[in-house]
């Protein structure tokens, strides 16, 4: 094909480097022609005219397709805080944040608490200043000779209040 094409072009009597120059456009032409296509494919329809196709998910970046959790939890030290009861009718407890994410916190206690439960969650080492912060346990599990709260926040607190937790 290609040296049909460049006895074509020497018939019309171009000098060869014309040829090779014709023939290194052409190649630029098609590839750029190529991964332009495959460049659009991937990009949304911005007419709504077809449908357009779905990115393929990553789950190490994305999570599980199955996954519940809004947001990532993310380990780290361990952060020692105080639980009361909603009403702060009772001595609050110490307990540890095992994990945490921006929905809420795992952690680590030593009595269960009924999933429904309301409490009221503050890091050991804030300041006085720094308000409580209300959770609702959405499940509590055994860990050993403590129990799991899985934890989500009633209201995502201020940036500044949630990196007290780790």
């Amino acid at each position: 094909m290609w040296t049909e094409l460049l006895d074509r072009l020497e018939e019309l009597g171009l000098q060869p480097e014309v040829t090779l120059g014709v023939s290194a456009g052409i190649v630029v032409a098609l590839g750029t022609f190529l991964v332009g296509r495959r460049i659009l494919a991937n990009r949304p329809d911005p007419f709504g005219l077809g449908p357009v196709a779905e990115p393929r998910r990553d789950p190490f970046v994305a999570g599980s397709a199955s996954e519940r959790r809004h947001s990532n939890r993310r380990k780290g030290t361990t952060v020692p805080v105080a639980l009361a009861d909603a009403e702060g009718k009772d001595e609050p407890i110490i307990a540890v944040v095992h994990d945490r994410s921006t929905g809420g916190l795992g952690i680590l206690a030593d009595q269960a608490f009924a999933a429904g439960v309301m409490l009221k969650v503050r890091p050991m080492n804030a300041p006085l200043t720094t308000p409580w912060v209300d959770v609702e346990v959405k499940n509590c599990e055994p860990q050993g000779s403590r129990w799991h709260l899985g934890c989500s926040f009633l209201q995502t607190p201020p940036w500044g209040v949630l990196l007290l937790f780790g």
